[in-house]
Order: C-alpha cells, then structure tokens, then sequence
C-alpha cells in the first residue's frame, strides 16, 4: 500500500537587527517509526566436561593346572588364639596356728567314762565350766603310761592327801608351747620315777586306782597349756599362767579310723568326785 510522505511546514525566518544575535530556531519535529527490536543473542551452553577414564586391563584367564604338576592345598593358617588373661590370685587365708601338741592313750584301751566339759553342776561351784579331764574307766593296778615326752614336776600326793589322791604331773615342751599332763588317783608311783627326770613318750609312771576324791577305781587324766587361754578352765593358781584344755584332740587314737566307740556317758562308778585345788 503506498502511503503520501508528509509535507514540511516552512517557518519564516525572523529578522535580526544589527547587534543582536539570531535566535536558534529548533529543528522542526519530524516523527519517526519506533526502533525495530533487535532480536537478543542466546548464550550457547558449554558441553560439560567428561571425565577421562582408564580402561580396565582385561581379566587374565586362569590356565589349567598341569596334569603332571598337581596343584599342592595350602595347609590352613591357624587364627591367632586370644591372650589368656591370668587370673587374679587368690589371697591365701591365715587360720590360727593350732600348737603342734601330740599325746599317746596313756591306758590304750580303756573306755572313757566321762568327757572334758561333762557334769558342769558339780564343777560350777569350783569356779570350772564343766569337768576339766578325760576319765578312763580301768581296773586297780592297770599300767599307766606317759603321753608325750617329758620331765617328772611332781610324783606321790599333795599336801593333805587332796582330792587327786596319788598322781603324777610330766612337763613337756611342743615347739614354742609348753604345757603339762596329769595322771591322778594312782595306786602306786613306779619305783624310777622321780622329781627331774627326763621320760619318754610310753614309760611306765605307774598303775591306775582309786585313791583321792573319786567314785570307783579310774584313770583321770587331764592337759594343761601355758598362756592358752580358755574360757571356764582356769588352771590351779600356784602354776602360773595355765588353763586347762580338752586332751582328745591331741589323742593319736581317738583320731584314727576304727578306734573304739568310747562311752560318752557318765559313769558314776568310775569317774572324779571332784577337781584339784593345788597341785604342787
């Protein structure tokens, strides 16, 4: 389609007097077609970079063992066994010294008619918590032998006869203890038997009866130990420091197996009728 140019209005030019200056006339308003819009660029993305990589060498093949050469088995390699931890050791527990105390049956085969502790109402108003010997039932005139070995302290009665009767009384010495045995309501002392003599464990002090403070013939024999304490059985004061204890523990024969089924009861018929008050 064809369009008619516009026509330009022509101004007429103003005039100027001597001495000034022309005025500046704008140039007339021509209009003209907007801008044609530039079409805008489109950055080209940039192609990522690929990783380089390393071809992987080819699996080997395994070749066949040889028929001539037999692939030899490794043996097994054995696992390392895990360190024993040592066990703590165990505190040894210390029990009281028992004192190294042995004593031989003086009359071996006689029966035992009363017990150490036994009969308590009777030795209770002697200051005793029970009987303080072992009584062995046994005929007048049976051998008497020394328990352990020892030195004679005293042999034949104390003063007055006393309630022993006729008796004999060994001093003996076990490692660091010392003690005493007593051999009470004797018939008679044997003849070689003396204050200070030196003994051993078997010899002959004399034979049994019933003389002294007793019910019928029998052997009492009792233990005292030095500086061992026991309640209830403080030993005769003109001794020391002595008290007396139970002998059977320290008896060979009474802990032996097949020993006697002694008699544990009181027998009245051979047994103390009471205890010592001094024995020297």
């Amino acid at each position: 389609m064809y369009t008619e140019p516009q026509r330009v209005r022509e101004e007429p030019t103003p005039e100027v007097e001597p001495g000034q200056q022309p005025e500046l006339q704008s140039a007339p308003y021509i209009p003209t077609s907007p801008p044609t819009p530039q079409p805008q660029s489109v950055p080209t993305p940039k192609p990522k970079p690929v990783p380089e990589t390393t071809p992987e060498p080819p699996e080997s093949i395994p070749e066949p063992p040889s028929a001539e050469e037999p692939e030899l088995e490794q043996p097994p390699v054995p696992e390392p066994e895990a360190p024993v931890k040592p066990e703590p050791e165990t505190p040894e527990i210390t029990e009281p010294a028992t004192p190294p105390i042995a004593l031989r049956h003086p009359v071996p085969g006689a029966p035992v008619t009363q017990w150490f502790g036994k009969n308590p109402q009777m030795y209770k108003k002697w200051g005793l918590a029970g009987h303080e010997g072992i009584d062995f039932g046994c005929r007048k005139g049976t051998k008497v032998s020394a328990a352990a070995d020892g030195k004679v302290l005293h042999c034949g009665t104390s003063a007055g006869y006393g309630p022993l009767g006729i008796y004999v009384v060994l001093e003996h010495h076990w490692g660091d203890v010392k003690g005493f045995s007593v051999y009470a309501h004797l018939s008679e002392v044997d003849k070689n038997i003396t204050v200070g003599k030196k003994l051993s464990v078997g010899a002959k002090l004399g034979e049994s009866g019933d003389t002294g403070n007793v019910t019928g013939p029998h052997l009492h024999f009792a233990l005292l130990l030095c500086d061992q304490e026991l309640d209830g059985y403080v030993g005769p004061k003109n001794m020391g420091s002595v008290w007396w204890h139970d002998p059977k523990p320290f008896i060979a024969e009474f802990n032996v197996a097949g020993t006697p089924n002694w008699i544990e009861d009181i027998d009245p018929d051979h047994v103390c009728g009471g205890p010592p008050i001094d024995y020297l």
